[in-house]
């Protein structure tokens, strides 16, 4: 899965996989990317992690460096770390196989689109090591499986309502002691590379920044009787945080 858009020659394949059929059960479960290589460097600090079910998917990437954030909403956090906010990554959506070849339809996105698909070529070295080659552009990404991701699969695609009632699609998704719950923003976002692009054409007011912003990633470890412990989080504040699990 791409880390951000860059421009590339590379053209292996123009048509699009359409997510039919389940994916090979070797996809399935937790994968926490180790080492990111583009042509603008290397990344093996940023905190990755993809859950995969048997047609869902689910993704948050944080950049290393997080400043502390004590605050308790959105809104109540200052530009700096609004602006902090929008290097995160994330999505959630369908994924279609075929053959070497994996595509991640997005539904959710924590980014803006940007008119770039995100299809790689895949090759697995044993149960618990993927080797992620770009195809419509140029990376290669080093993924390890996580201990625990195997055994009850389960994912349930949804809509949840929000405080002004507006609905938004939310995906839970689980892989052994892990879940991911994904749920949208209501405010639609410009086409743009990217959100850091967004800001600095559109230069929105807070109000707007916040909405943009207001996209929730979670992941974190199953507990006992159906509660979820949030690890890692697009929302600084809901780290921590027990949930109702929907499985």
């Amino acid at each position: 899965m791409k880390f951000f858009a860059m421009a590339s020659e590379l053209s292996y394949l123009r048509h699009t996989i359409h997510p039919l059929a389940p994916v090979p059960p070797e996809y399935i479960g937790v994968w926490q990317r180790r080492r990111l290589e583009t042509s603008m460097g290397r990344d093996d600090t940023s905190l990755v992690f993809w859950l995969q079910t048997e047609h869902l998917h689910g993704d948050i990437r944080v950049p290393a460096g997080r400043p502390a954030f004590d605050v308790p909403s959105l809104s109540r956090m200052t530009e700096q770390h609004l602006n902090w906010l929008a290097l995160q990554q994330g999505f959630a959506g369908m994924t279609a196989v075929e053959g070497d070849l994996c595509q991640w339809h997005r539904e959710i996105d924590y980014q803006p689109e940007n008119g770039m698909r995100d299809i790689g070529r895949m090759q697995f070295e044993g149960r618990d090591k993927l080797i992620e080659t770009g195809v419509d552009v140029e990376y290669l990404e080093v993924w390890e499986m996580l201990p625990e991701s195997a055994g009850r699969i389960a994912s349930l695609k949804t809509t949840m309502k929000l405080a002004d009632d507006r609905e938004v699609p939310a995906y839970w998704l689980m892989a052994g002691n892990w879940f991911m719950f994904t749920r949208d923003r209501a405010a639609p976002l410009p086409t743009a590379a990217d959100l850091q692009t967004a800001i600095r054409k559109h230069r929105p007011d807070l109000v707007t920044l916040t909405a943009w912003l207001d996209v929730e990633i979670s992941f974190g470890r199953v507990q006992a009787n159906g509660i979820g412990l949030i690890q890692h989080s697009t929302l600084p504040f809901r780290e921590g945080r027990m949930v109702d699990l929907p499985f």
